[in-house]
């Protein structure tokens, strides 16, 4: 029987820090940084990073439900460290002779761009990068990025690439105080210009990584499909916690009734929780499916990288329907800052719109249904 990483114990003793001071977050627009110290000293900022870089290299069932933990408390928090796994997971495609420089402990954070923006020309020993990012998760706590883009090719191909930059090299226009949504990430405009990069700084996603062990053999656009699945989970957790203790005890100012002999509100308040429990349930046992495949080193069905890629946009869609029909019928105190509600419903419309240059997954799940290749390595 698999035992439970420990990582799933450090998300549940975060839970009081990251709950006292998601305030600080939304006033300051980033984490605090109690926050992001204890979330580093707890690994959570390398959960895809191999040990040999002091990672937790932990198990994806492990990280699914230490991550939905996480997202229910402050979502802020989840989303850097969602961010984070990009850079560390790419340790394992790394020349380990880089790992010192980059991979400094206690891990992380580390920030991450989604959006491929940017281009790299060809220079003599590796690249020139050049762009503008307009959101960047937690880049003012963070001393390395990821920033996708374009690597220019003589025969005119644009293949996407990662660029791994410090973060002292890029311009940061600090647009984020201005958010709305999601403060506590911190997510700034950067700029690169004419930044040089390192040949074996520039990552093919695409290409196989030089360690071979069980999270390694999981595709890396199906490793972020864990994560990012579990946290529209953890919003909804939130969401259909604060709305069922607010709905318990509502009596209504106009008519005298009680929310509770309301059918209509009982059967909203139903579907909302009986829908986070398939959906949660539903992604882990595809995950830990998946993660028995990777763990015996046999073929990991395309099925079912698909199902766990394109849970993600599932996820968020549900996540977005349930939560706004639970702000819509809840009560007037849901439409006060500071509200549990009120903040699930503008923290999940941020995070879908965080995922939306992920879409194509969503396309390639859809192809390997109809039979046809993904056209993208999941």
């Amino acid at each position: 029987m698999r035992t439970t990483h420990a990582i799933v114990e450090r998300a549940d003793a975060l839970v009081p820090l990251l709950e006292q001071h998601r305030p600080y977050g939304e006033a300051h627009a980033r984490l605090a940084p109690e926050v992001v110290a204890d979330c580093r000293d707890a690994g959570m900022y390398g959960l895809y990073a191999p040990v040999e870089v002091g990672g937790e290299e932990a198990p994806l069932p492990d990280v699914f439900a230490a991550m939905v933990t996480v997202a229910a408390a402050d979502p802020s928090a989840a989303w850097l460290m969602v961010n984070s796994a990009a850079l560390a997971g790419y340790a394992s495609y790394l020349d380990p002779a880089r790992w010192p420089e980059v991979f400094t402990r206690p891990l992380g954070p580390y920030g991450l761009s989604a959006a491929v923006t940017g281009t790299l020309e060809p220079t003599e020993g590796g690249y020139v990068l050049s762009g503008t990012w307009p959101l960047v998760t937690g880049v003012l706590d963070a001393t390395w990025a990821t920033l996708n883009c374009r690597a220019i090719s003589p025969d005119g191909r644009r293949p996407a690439r990662a660029a791994i930059v410090r973060t002292a090299d890029l311009s940061i226009d600090r647009i984020w105080e201005s958010a709305v949504a999601m403060r506590g990430t911190g997510s700034h405009q950067v700029r690169a210009e004419a930044v040089p990069v390192p040949a074996d700084l520039v990552v093919n996603p695409a290409a196989p990584p030089q360690i071979n062990r069980a999270l390694q053999r999981v595709p890396f656009l199906v490793r972020a499909g864990v994560m990012n699945s579990a946290v529209p989970i953890g919003i909804l957790r939130s969401a259909v916690a604060a709305a069922s203790a607010e709905l318990a005890g509502k009596v209504s100012t106009v008519f005298g009734t009680k929310a509770a002999d309301s059918t209509a509100l009982l059967e909203l308040v139903a579907d909302a929780s009986l829908s986070l429990a398939f959906l949660e349930r539903g992604v882990l046992a595809a995950i830990e499916e998946l993660w028995q495949y990777a763990e015996t080193e046999r073929e990991l069905p395309i099925s079912l990288r698909a199902t766990v890629a394109g849970a993600p946009f599932r996820a968020v869609e549900v996540a977005r329907d349930l939560t706004s029909r639970l702000y819509a019928r809840s009560s007037r105190a849901a439409f006060f800052a500071g509200h549990p509600l009120e903040g699930a419903m503008r923290n999940i419309h941020a995070v879908a719109y965080g995922l939306e240059p992920l879409r194509p997954i969503h396309h390639a799940a859809g192809r390997v249904q109809l039979g046809l290749d993904p056209n993208m390595p999941i």
